[in-house]
């Protein structure tokens, strides 16, 4: 069971700075809901960086709904996530078929701690599951 979270924190961190970076270079898929406004993104330091502090409350959220669930729960999920000028989350968008993982990854992506990047930003997190 040890390998099983430590290689899905590697799986939710590694999508995350590739993400990260793909979106810089222009390459990211849309986000699941439309954004209300063209905001700027962070940098990638940022990004995996506020993975990092909430990767394993991510993965604690994917397990226990997948232990509640009555069907199996989609292993990979995308959060959009819209800062304001202090770094604190304002908006979370969850792509998750599952109400309670919904609920369980915004609660999470809420407390997530971005740095003040100044003005409004918005932040593309696909998460991956194993």
């Amino acid at each position: 069971m040890k390998n099983l979270y430590v290689v899905a924190a590697f799986v939710v961190m590694a999508t995350a700075w590739m993400s990260a970076r793909a979106q810089a270079q222009g390459h990211a898929r849309k986000p699941p809901a439309p954004r209300r406004a063209s905001l700027a993104t962070l940098p990638d330091e940022a990004v995996v960086k506020a993975i990092d502090a909430g990767q394993h409350a991510f993965l604690r959220c994917w397990v226990r709904a997948q232990r509640t669930e009555a069907k199996p729960i989609a292993s990979k999920v995308r959060l959009h996530l819209e800062l304001d000028e202090q770094g604190a989350v304002t908006v979370v968008d969850c792509d998750a078929a599952s109400a309670a993982l919904t609920r369980c990854l915004s609660l999470v992506a809420r407390r997530l701690p971005f740095p003040a990047p100044g003005r409004a930003m918005s932040v593309d997190l696909p998460l991956m599951f194993q």
